[in-house]
């Protein structure tokens, strides 16, 4: 995700095993084509992801996973194998997910900005890098969509109620039904979350939300002014009301949600 202030330092977590090590080096070794760039280390082990199921910390240019995610023994793993990762698709999608953040966010709210605006504008940022990301390597869809069905869409589905309020529908549509229009999901995955985010908000105000994800799709990867200001309708839209102000001007921090 992008412009969001510097996330609490995590918790101290055990050194990952000598397995974890050597997986994670293999991962490393994969992710530099679908980034784009050669400076990205990757680190999946119990723990990582910094209470997400993975995060981009672009200050070190690192990719954390939460190793929950991969579902065989690290060990027999071969990430360098593309029929491998078959057997672990949420997991390298989750990679290909930051590796999108890596290569496409490269904004930052300016001093001053909403945090209701900003967090809408980062919300918004999870498909418009997806979408980026799939227009310059069309395969990776597969392996966003494993992500999102198995990872976000499950979450959603394990929570068991509709979004109580305004703001949460508005999440889910940013994180899942947005997806729908970056080419990632299918429609008929996104409807059964449609139908109870437009149980909430009804179905005028989930069509302004579409048209201003989809205006997101088309924002440069260094827009800020132009993302800022569809948070700020986002907000809008759903009667969020703005809060404290941004203060820090540094360059990205975090990437946390899916």
């Amino acid at each position: 995700m992008s412009a969001t202030p510097p996330a609490p330092g995590p918790a101290p977590r055990p050194r990952p095993s000598a397995a974890w090590l050597a997986f994670s080096a293999q991962m490393t070794a994969q992710v530099a084509p679908v980034a784009d760039r050669a400076d990205l280390t990757v680190t999946v082990a119990p723990g990582a992801g910094r209470g997400a199921p993975a995060c981009f910390v672009p200050a070190s240019a690192e990719i954390e996973v939460n190793a929950d995610h991969l579902g065989v023994d690290p060990a027999t793993a071969d990430p360098a194998n593309p029929a491998d990762r078959e057997r672990y698709p949420a997991l390298w999608g989750a990679t290909v997910h930051e590796c999108a953040h890596a290569a496409h966010s490269r904004w930052r709210a300016p001093k001053g900005t909403s945090a209701a605006w900003s967090a809408a504008a980062t919300a918004l940022e999870e498909s418009r890098i997806e979408a980026r990301q799939v227009a310059r390597r069309p395969a990776d869809r597969a392996w966003l969509r494993a992500c999102t069905c198995q990872i976000v869409i499950g979450d959603f589905t394990a929570a068991a109620a509709p979004p109580a309020s305004a703001a949460e529908a508005g999440s889910a549509a940013a994180l899942i039904l947005a997806r729908e229009d970056a080419g990632i999901l299918e429609a008929a995955e996104a409807e059964p979350v449609a139908r109870a985010v437009a149980t909430v908000i009804g179905e005028e105000k989930l069509g302004q939300l579409r048209r201003v994800w989809r205006e997101a799709h088309r924002t440069r990867d260094d827009d800020a002014r132009r993302m800022v200001r569809l948070g700020r309708r986002w907000c809008r839209i759903l009667g969020v009301q703005p809060d404290r102000s941004e203060e820090h001007t540094s360059e990205l921090q975090s990437h946390h949600d899916l």
